[in-house]
């Protein structure tokens, strides 16, 4: 007799696959038909050279060892895909590229193509998709300027990496005691100022 399972979940997870709940699916196959009927977004996924690659190599003046997996690369494009439940217009996806570093990101990836293929990345794309019907897009490129400032941020980083490796030390905390307190809004909160 075979196993019987107690939940649906079980039975996907086996089989390898992910269970939705009908509003996932029905959310899923929204931002799906809106990618795929996004001219631009098409226009660029027509130029695709490749999904999902991984690259592979030691960064040139540190030997630290690399690893980048852009979602498409063109032949002189990079083009990220990022789903947002914040917004897709310009002010607040730049605050959402601000909190999660992407511009470090599109940086990190560029310099590992070109290095490990030898072409030039032109543009870095970002397509952000709200998570919320209509499931509007809008894309992003990178400035040149941004990505040269990521890049400067990058290379400092490795160079930490690299003075850390060598002398098995790893910048943490400071080692004084600090003083600390509660935040400002907890403590209005505490004594009920608005």
């Amino acid at each position: 007799m075979g196993k019987v399972f107690d939940t649906v979940e079980e039975m996907a997870k086996l089989a390898g696959k992910v269970a939705l709940l009908p509003d996932e699916y029905d959310q899923l196959v929204g931002m799906y038909n809106a990618f795929w009927s996004h001219p631009t977004v098409q226009s660029l996924m027509d130029r695709a050279t490749g999904i999902e690659e991984s690259f592979f190599c030691n960064d040139m003046e540190t030997n630290i060892g690399l690893k980048a997996r852009p979602d498409v690369l063109g032949a002189d494009f990079i083009l990220d895909y990022k789903t947002t439940g914040r917004g897709a217009d310009t002010d607040t996806f730049s605050r959402v590229i601000a909190d999660f570093d992407y511009d470090f990101s599109a940086a990190h990836y560029r310099s590992v193509v070109e290095s490990v293929t030898g072409s030039t990345i032109k543009n870095f794309f970002l397509v952000a998709q709200e998570t919320e019907a209509p499931y509007a897009i809008q894309v992003f490129r990178f400035s040149d300027a941004c990505l040269d400032r990521a890049e400067m941020k990058r290379r400092q980083v490795l160079e930490t990496l690299k003075v850390s490796f060598e002398s098995n030390s790893w910048p943490t905390y400071t080692n004084e005691i600090k003083l600390i307190d509660v935040p400002a809004w907890k403590i209005n909160k505490d004594e009920g100022v608005a």
